[in-house]
């Protein structure tokens, strides 16, 4: 940024063709001159890092980053977490057998833990390499459709991958952490007859879940306001952790709910189910900032404009101007006439620009087309995610009640049962999850447009406001998620099981 005293009004930029490549040295002595250079060989060939000019860091999109980081960090938790859960569960015998033979709770935490630590490592090393692949090959795409620019050359940051790396095994660590300390309190008698023994709701986890959900929905009106991006992640994901532990109350209730329904649907409601909690991009509109009046402003007589003006702009009438005391300047001219053709426009920029450096021409053509490709692969990456977690669900909950269908086989079920029963669980993990879901992601959108909105109120002169609007469509796409969800399971599980022999 050069000093107010070093521009030029108007702004004046040249093409100099030099005898010898401009080098970081020249572009360093003629920016103390007050001249901003673009160099094509420096560009080329850069300075090490540490003889650039430090850069002013956007803190805002690093808030924002790391909070898109969290919550991705923290629904990768809510995922793995019950497949550690249910892995645990069918491994019950074999960590009973370990405790009765000497082993402490600690080294049954310690056993799980490490399928969380190998785990991770493992996701971390395909993830990497998958990543690497899909951003080699992907970006002449994201060039061509996105970026409409063309990028540098390759590099990777063998320090940011190991951060990856590290964020991965932790994400397994914590996933597996509830399971192992699940794992540590078993009783091992009945883990080792094979029983499970009977589990329910406790009413205190619903309490401490509602608790946490109200108190993170506060934190995080708190931090939008407050712009606090700490905060908001805190609020979001105590927000989440509150629904989680409140999903088993509503199992419940939907079990009490359903039982005028046929067999299927209820076996469906009360085996153990994996509900995920995914925040959607969610907005509402907003109004007018709010505050105290001036007494000590100037009154004119006018129009509030709700659109068509920027924030640090105004409309005032010639009569109010002269009242007031002003001095008018002509800025520019406001010409009605059809759509000229390209060549017509080039022609009259080149006509402009030979009279003075600082004239230019604006054509309006009209709102542009909103076809931009982002929301549609925002939309399409949610309900990959959601069928994708529903299929892990769904596929765990199979897994976890496979002793109960070869039951039902036994005692003369036709086939077809499990189909429905599959069917019947991932309806019932898609609509509630979906629900939930939408619930944390209104939550979480209005929050985060807020803390951007009160950012940039906070400076002057303030940028476009981000809207807060409901994306319907979004929403209407992604409500047919569980309908696939359910036609998904329903062709692609076994109907026939071979009947396995229960020890009670």
């Amino acid at each position: 940024m050069l000093p107010p005293a070093a521009r030029t009004d108007p702004p004046s930029a040249w093409l100099v063709d030099a005898p010898t490549p401009v080098g970081w040295d020249q572009v360093g002595r003629l920016n103390a001159e007050g001249l901003l250079v673009i160099s094509r060989a420096v560009l080329l060939d850069p300075p090490p890092v540490q003889h650039t000019s430090p850069s002013e860091v956007d803190a805002r999109s690093v808030g924002i980053s790391v909070l898109l980081g969290g919550l991705s960090a923290m629904q990768i938790v809510l995922l793995a977490g019950p497949a550690f859960a249910i892995g645990a569960r069918r491994r019950q015998r074999d960590l009973a057998l370990v405790a009765a033979n000497g082993g402490s709770p600690a080294h049954l935490r310690r056993i799980v833990l490490a399928d969380g630590v190998v785990l991770g490592l493992i996701g971390a090393v395909i993830g990497i390499l998958l990543g690497a692949i899909l951003a080699v090959a992907g970006r002449p795409l994201v060039e061509e459709h996105l970026a409409q620019a063309r990028g540098g050359g390759y590099r990777f940051f063998p320090l940011a991958l190991l951060a990856v790396a590290g964020l991965a095994v932790l994400t397994g660590v914590v996933a597996a952490l509830v399971p192992a300390i699940v794992a540590a309190r078993q009783n091992v008698v009945v883990a080792l007859t094979g029983r499970r023994g009977a589990t329910r709701s406790r009413r205190r986890w619903v309490a401490v879940g509602l608790v946490l959900a109200a108190g993170g929905s506060g934190a995080v009106a708190y931090a939008a306001v407050q712009v606090s991006t700490n905060l908001l992640l805190a609020g979001l994901m105590l927000t989440q952790l509150g629904l989680v532990l409140c999903t088993p109350a509503l199992v419940g209730l939907l079990a009490r709910l359903g039982q005028h329904l046929p067999l299927t649907p209820r076996i469906a409601y009360v085996v153990d189910g994996t509900v995920t909690v995914q925040p959607p991009a969610v907005a509402r509109p907003g109004g007018p900032l709010k505050g105290a009046k001036e007494p000590a402003a100037l009154k004119l007589p006018g129009y509030t404009l709700a659109t068509g003006i920027r924030s640090d702009r105004t409309i005032i009438s010639p009569s109010a101007l002269a009242r007031a005391g002003l001095i008018t300047h002509q800025w520019g001219f406001v010409i009605a006439t059809p759509a000229p053709a390209t060549a017509a426009e080039d022609r009259l920029r080149a006509e402009v620009g030979a009279l003075s450096t600082g004239l230019r021409v604006d054509v309006e053509r009209g709102p542009a087309r909103s076809d931009h490709p982002i929301l549609l692969i925002l939309m399409v990456a949610a309900g990959l995610i959601t069928l994708g977690a529903v299929g892990i669900a769904t596929g765990l909950t199979a897994a976890d009640s496979r002793p109960d269908l070869s039951t039902l086989a036994a005692v003369g079920a036709s086939p077809l049962v499990r189909r429905k029963l599959s069917l019947s669980q991932s309806g019932t993990i898609a609509c509630l999850g979906s629900l939930l879901g939408m619930a944390v992601g209104l939550v979480g959108g209005v929050a985060i447009l807020t803390a951007v909105n009160q950012t940039y109120l906070r400076t002057w002169p303030s940028g476009d406001l981000y809207p807060i609007v409901v994306p319907w469509s979004v929403l209407g796409a992604l409500a047919v998620v569980p309908l696939v969800a359910m036609l998904g399971a329903g062709l692609l599980t076994r109907s026939r099981l071979p009947i396995e022999r229960r020890i009670d």
